[in-house]
């Protein structure tokens, strides 16, 4: 699992989570995170985290300008594969803010990611044009209508 929601300043926290054969891999993953300036913890033995926190994180955005400029939301049908994530980003968040990543490792080939981008309506066509470069890897489907008003309920 990998969730994140926008949240204004200049920090971001992620909740991920990973299988791992032993204790000792944590403390393995967290030491090479924390080397990469990425401040890390386990949360693994905390009842309340493992059972109730992992369904709240990517709720709400915060904002300071409320409700979230632009803001687009998608299920995109992500490929389960090394370098996915990479590519995926690679072409769209150098151009477009990430405003929420919800992601399940379902062991498939295939599992849908809930993204949120920042994509002002002068930049459409470009953010068409990236999709279209993605088409091949990725499907986009963009919450709209009703979908998108019972969704904002939860995220707005």
């Amino acid at each position: 699992e990998f969730k994140y929601r926008y949240s204004a300043g200049a920090h971001a926290n992620i909740l991920w989570s990973a299988g791992v054969r032993d204790k000792s891999e944590v403390a393995e993953v967290i030491a090479r995170l924390q080397a990469a300036d990425m401040p890390t913890m386990d949360i693994s033995d905390m009842d309340a985290a493992r059972i109730h926190l992992r369904h709240l994180v990517g709720g709400r955005a915060r904002s300071y300008m409320g409700e979230i400029p632009n803001e687009r939301i998608f299920q995109v049908q992500f490929p389960e594969r090394p370098g996915a994530l990479r590519r995926f980003l690679d072409v769209l968040s150098p151009e477009w803010n990430v405003t929420l990543f919800h992601y399940r490792n379902t062991g498939n080939r295939e599992s849908y990611v809930m993204l949120g981008l920042q994509v002002p309506p002068e930049q459409d066509k470009a953010f068409r044009k990236a999709t279209k470069v993605l088409q091949d890897e990725f499907t986009f489907e963009e919450l709209s209508g009703e979908e998108r008003r019972v969704f904002n309920m939860f995220i707005q």
